[in-house]
């Protein structure tokens, strides 16, 4: 077939077009079908988990027997795996998401390209379009007519219209494609904290699955040597209850009073009780390590406990905070332990939850009207513990969802999320890593 008749050329690019446009709305529509389906089994999961839940709350009201914490551990079990199931759809509709913004990005870039090739074109057009104006007087005199030469003139100035029009559709491309990058980054933040939560979900699964065991090892299946089994569980619970941590300053505090004090900071944040804990034990093991350094002169320079080396400064804008708040609480300023400066950034965090002096400020009044004291320590496990339930709750753990929680813990560390950097989001994932260990203990509390 001859490609010079125009017919044939017209009809031949008729039917590719329609081609295109019936392929590009079937992978549409798929996309679709594909997005709805996986919201569909979402909803269903979701109610399946909410139906686990009220289960294992109705079942922990009952008397304890051991078809009760069987049933209650194989809920957990069953409530763990659709939790995983949940995430893995979660996963696969950031997955369509972030495949859509990628093509979208891709298709920016390329209409920006051509927009730039266009201003491009004006660009030549005016240049010679200057040329001509310039030869204006000439043209005059040389016998041109007084009309033919300002139209030569607007010309010129429709072609800088043409270029300031190119140039803003060109910002607005911009605008969109950096808008379009920032949700991209997002969700990919949102993927990584889906899966992280994955390897959390796990553990705990192996967690119900070995205690199950256990109690099944132990029990044959036999109500009563199920009751010998609590009675060593309420022995293990009362050994939890009292192992004391010992602060530095040569006090002591039980992990019983301190999920106590967690539950009561939890009640008035929303912050999820275990996951206060493992802040706790990730910043100073539940305040065993509050520091190993003290401030050694009003600059806010810091010297090691042991050998008196120099080791970093105290963030400036806490100095003048720390000297307020010790001398308010009747320490000494030059023996009080903070923290050291690592070999970046700054030291002088302050007592088990770790507070630099300038951030602790900012939570005293909900420190003393939580607790009802008249000054807020950050040294009183009751007090730092309250402090950072707030602190919490303000970077955004108040939804008790995984990503937020994270973020939040990413936020406690550095001040930024957990897309900070890597030694960050490692942090982030470390806290989160311990709510399974912490969950398992106060589960022999309760």
């Amino acid at each position: 077939m001859s490609l010079s008749n125009p017919k044939k050329i017209t009809k031949l690019l008729t039917v590719f077009a329609a081609f295109c446009i019936y392929f590009f709305s079937i992978n549409v529509n798929a996309q679709v079908v594909d997005k709805a389906k996986l919201e569909a089994e979402l909803k269903l999961l979701e109610q399946e988990i909410e139906n686990q839940k009220q289960l294992i709350e109705s079942k922990q009201k009952e008397g304890k027997t051991l078809e009760r914490d069987i049933t209650i551990l194989d809920t957990k079990i069953k409530k763990s795996e659709n939790e995983i199931k949940l995430r893995e759809r979660s996963i696969k509709n950031i997955s369509l998401s972030i495949q859509d913004k990628s093509t979208k990005i891709g298709d920016l870039n390329k209409k920006i390209d051509r927009q730039k090739e266009s201003m491009e074109n004006v660009f030549r057009s005016i240049e010679l379009e200057k040329k001509t104006s310039n030869n204006l007087v000439l043209a005059v005199f040389s016998g041109d007519t007084i009309s033919e030469s300002f139209n030569a003139l607007n010309s010129n100035e429709d072609l800088q219209g043409s270029l300031k029009s190119t140039l803003d559709n060109v910002k607005n491309t911009k605008r969109v494609l950096e808008s379009v990058v920032q949700e991209l980054e997002v969700d990919k933040e949102e993927e990584e904290g889906l899966k992280s939560q994955q390897i959390t979900q796990k553990k705990e699964i192996e967690i119900n699955k070995g205690d199950k065991k256990n109690i099944l090892q132990v029990t044959k299946g036999e109500e009563k040597l199920y009751k010998n089994l609590l009675e060593d569980t309420e022995k293990k619970a009362k050994e939890i209850r009292s192992k004391l941590f010992s602060f530095a300053d040569g006090s002591q505090v039980n992990f019983g009073d301190l999920y106590k004090f967690a539950k009561q900071a939890s009640a008035g944040t929303g912050i999820r009780t275990e996951f206060i804990l493992a802040i706790l034990e990730q910043e100073s093991a539940f305040g065993t390590n509050v520091g190993q350094c003290y401030i050694s002169n009003t600059e806010g320079s810091l010297v090691t406990i042991k050998s008196g080396e120099s080791r970093g400064k105290m963030r400036p804008d806490s100095v003048p905070h720390f000297f307020k708040i010790t001398e308010k609480l009747g320490r000494d300023s030059y023996k009080t332990r903070v923290s050291c400066a690592l070999s970046y950034g700054y030291g002088g965090a302050m007592g088990m939850s770790q507070f630099m002096p300038a951030t602790w400020v900012m939570y005293e009044n909900s420190v003393k009207n939580s607790t009802g004291a008249t000054g807020a320590d950050p040294w009183n496990p009751y007090h730092a513990i309250t402090g950072t339930a707030y602190l919490l709750k303000d970077n955004g753990a108040g939804t008790q969802k995984y990503n937020d929680e994270r973020n939040a813990a990413c936020r406690y560390y550095s001040g930024g999320s957990c897309a900070k950097g890597a030694a960050v989001a490692k942090y982030g994932d470390q806290v989160m890593n311990r709510i399974p260990g912490i969950q398992a203990k106060i589960d022999v509390l309760k």
